[in-house]
Formats: structure tokens, C-alpha cells, sequence
């Protein structure tokens, strides 16, 4: 045990990329997250899932893209205007008596266009066609996905929950083996039973505090997969 428990410090230093011969003491201590809920998770899982998000991002621009394309249907009008200014000095002594000395003209002008494609070849037709089949798509993918992370969710919901109910039994088993071993102890010193038996009970309550061990860190990692799931996992810090 101890070979395997110094292999396994050596294997971390590794992947943390320091020294292999880095000395550590491993903290045996685990804390569940005591406000995780079925709801919770899935709440969250909705709001953060990845994949969900980018089919919710793909409705919304399929609708954008009908829309435009609606709009091609749509008069458009034009607004245009103009400021004009002119003016001419005339000779004086031009022979005409209606001449003027100066003369000038200016004013605002202003207008309003119509404009409208009466006929495309059908091309606005089957791109909204076209557009209201991409929008009837995305539902479906969305849909897919939301069926496929409520399942992914309980499956990793009743892991969850049958790991916690594994690591209570596991709990009871080892109080059991300490109480079983703690009277072998004294009836060993009693001389009431051999060395065989007293071994026996030794083995049982090392298999039973092993198993509780495996059952702890196989209810965290339960509990982590959750919380990955969730999109909570980063900031889970404190558990």
C-alpha cells in the first residue's frame, strides 16, 4: 500500500509538472454539496449547456434571416432633398432696359420615392420557404437536445443518489466490523477464540474501512459529474 501510495504521489507531481520527488500530504477529507437538488441541476444545466445555447442562438437568427427576406416583399421608400443657390452679375451698360444689376434665386427642394419588385423569378418566395424550414429545424434540433440533457440528467442524477446510498451502507458496514472487531479483541485476550478468528475480524473491519474509502470518493466523483453537468463545476470551489 504504501509502493502504490508513492507511485500515485510521483504520477501527480507529473501531471502537475513539477518535481516527481515532491513531497505532500494527501488531505482525506471530502465535502458533499449539501444544497444540491434534481431541479437545480437541470435549471442550471438549461441555462449553461453549451449545445443548447447555440440551438437557442439558431432560432433566433433563422428568424432574423425570414424576416429580411419578408422584407423583400416590402415597399421601400426614398427621401432625397436638395439646396439650391444661384445667382449672376449683368453688365451695365447692357443695352437691355429690363436688365438687372444682380440677380439671385435659392430654396429647399425635396421628394419621396416608391419603389417596389413587383416580380423575381419566385426567389423571395423560396428563400422564406426556406427560411421557415431552417427555423422548423432548429426546434427540432433544440428539442433533441433538451430531451437528450433531461436524460443525461437523470441518469447522472440516480448514479448520484444510489452512490450516497452506497456510501451510507458502507458507513454502517465499518461500524459494524469495529464493533465485531473490538469484541474479537478482548475474547482474543480472554483467550476465548485463536488467532485465525482474531485475524479474521483484523481483515474485515481493513475491507470494510477500504470499501467505505472507495464509496466516498466514487459519491464525489457522482457529485462532480452533476455539477459538470449543471455548468457549476468551476465554481464549486468550496466543495
Amino acid at each position: 500500500i504504501q509502493r502504490e501510495l508513492a507511485n500515485s504521489k510521483r504520477n501527480l507531481n507529473l501531471i502537475l509538472g513539477r518535481d516527481v520527488q515532491t513531497s505532500f500530504e494527501v488531505d482525506t477529507t471530502v465535502s458533499y454539496a449539501i444544497d444540491l437538488s434534481y431541479e437545480k441541476v437541470l435549471e442550471n444545466a438549461k441555462k449553461q449547456n453549451a449545445a443548447l445555447l447555440q440551438a437557442k442562438r439558431n432560432i433566433t437568427l433563422s428568424d432574423y434571416d425570414l424576416k429580411i427576406n419578408q422584407s423583400n416583399w416590402i415597399p421601400s421608400v426614398g427621401l432625397n432633398s436638395s439646396y439650391t443657390w444661384s445667382g449672376f452679375n449683368t453688365n451695365s451698360n447692357n443695352s437691355n432696359a429690363f436688365s438687372l444689376a444682380h440677380q439671385r434665386a435659392n430654396g429647399f427642394f425635396g421628394g419621396l420615392s416608391l419603389r417596389w419588385n413587383v416580380f423575381d423569378g419566385g426567389l423571395t418566395k423560396t428563400r422564406i420557404q426556406n427560411a421557415k424550414i431552417e427555423i422548423d429545424n432548429s426546434n427540432i434540433q433544440k428539442q433533441q437536445i433538451e430531451l437528450n440533457l433531461n436524460r443525461t440528467i437523470a441518469n447522472a442524477w440516480e448514479t448520484y443518489q444510489n452512490a450516497l446510498f452506497i456510501l451510507q451502507a458502507e458507513k454502517k458496514n465499518v461500524e459494524t466490523n469495529k464493533i465485531n472487531f473490538n469484541r474479537s479483541e478482548e475474547q482474543f485476550k480472554l483467550g476465548q477464540i485463536l488467532s485465525v478468528e482474531f485475524r479474521t475480524a483484523q481483515l474485515n473491519l481493513l475491507n470494510a474501512v477500504n470499501n467505505y474509502n472507495q464509496a466516498k470518493y466514487a459519491a464525489k466523483v457522482a457529485e462532480l459529474a452533476l455539477l459538470q453537468l449543471g455548468g457549476t463545476l468551476i465554481n464549486a470551489t468550496s466543495y
